[in-house]
């Protein structure tokens, strides 16, 4: 290819779009079939199995009950925006259940979330011990996951407030 005066990253991008468009140019092609030649597709890009059932048990968890069967031209934002909806709230239930169920101080909340602390000194001296104050509070929101709740509150009250600057 680099002899022929080709770029092979720009020839690979124009095969997966050729790929994609035989893909979606089948007018009968329902979500479902969509879905298992677009992973069989990828699936040599990826760099092991577990991508690829990652991909298939995400599709079938929460796109497939939706639109598993619609014809892929069938498909509308509303039908997306259903599929989506279990997944967005997770920010918020997150912020409302350290609230409201946990003594952890929004500051550590907010770390977890990866929200960035603008003042380098502060950022700087929270490196240092928040990491274990974090680890406890996503093994509670694990158990509060997995509907072990009267767990949850066990190691909420171990957290210094000190650390909530």
């Amino acid at each position: 290819m680099v002899r022929d005066l080709i770029d092979p990253i720009l020839a690979r991008r124009e095969q997966q779009r050729r790929q994609l468009l035989d893909i979606s140019s089948d007018a009968n092609l329902t979500f479902r079939e969509a879905a298992e030649a677009f992973i069989r597709a990828q699936e040599p890009h990826w760099r092991n199995g577990k991508h690829v059932q990652q991909w298939r048990n995400t599709l079938i968890t929460y796109a497939c009950p939706v639109i598993g069967d619609v014809r892929v031209r069938g498909i509308d934002t509303a039908m997306i925006v259903r599929i989506l909806q279990p997944c967005m709230g997770f920010r918020s239930t997150f912020r409302d259940w350290v609230a409201e169920c946990t003594e952890y101080p929004d500051s550590l909340a907010e770390e977890a979330l990866a929200h960035v602390i603008v003042s380098q000194t502060v950022a700087a001296y929270r490196r240092r011990d928040q990491l274990e104050h974090r680890r406890l509070m996503t093994e509670d929101w694990g158990r509060y996951c997995g509907n072990e709740q009267e767990k949850t509150a066990s190691t909420a009250s171990a957290v210094p407030q000190a650390f909530a600057a």
